[in-house]
């Protein structure tokens, strides 16, 4: 039997950027591991923003996930060779938009921080 989703869509976008904070604080570690052929740079980049998700869970980070990827795309594209991370950088300015986007779906949600 289904139970029907009674999570307000302030709790849902609450829960949408703590998944992007953890997501990208592993990804951080990931890039910091594999320093020899991703940038440890970004790494650090990466692990500041996934736990700035943990700690500000309003839709004003929407806009700094959405920023971050754009610019992490476009920089794929070109700085590297067509081939795998020009398709990388293509699929992370899809994702970079649909993040922003998220921005304007919860307008109506309080602008004032959500420290948990």
């Amino acid at each position: 039997m289904e139970t029907a989703n009674t999570e307000t869509p302030l709790a849902q976008m609450r829960r949408d950027i703590r998944g992007w904070g953890l997501a990208l604080i592993m990804l951080g570690g990931v890039h910091i591991l594999l320093s020899g052929f991703l940038d440890p740079i970004w790494g650090g980049i990466i692990i500041v923003v996934g736990v700035s998700c943990l700690i500000i869970r309003q839709r004003g980070m929407y806009i700094v996930l959405g920023a971050m990827l754009l610019i992490v795309g476009i920089m794929n594209i070109l700085f590297t060779q067509l081939g795998g991370w020009t398709a990388l950088g293509v699929f992370q300015i899809g994702i970079g938009i649909h993040q922003t986007r998220k921005f304007w779906k919860h307008g109506t949600q309080p602008v004032t921080p959500c420290i948990h």
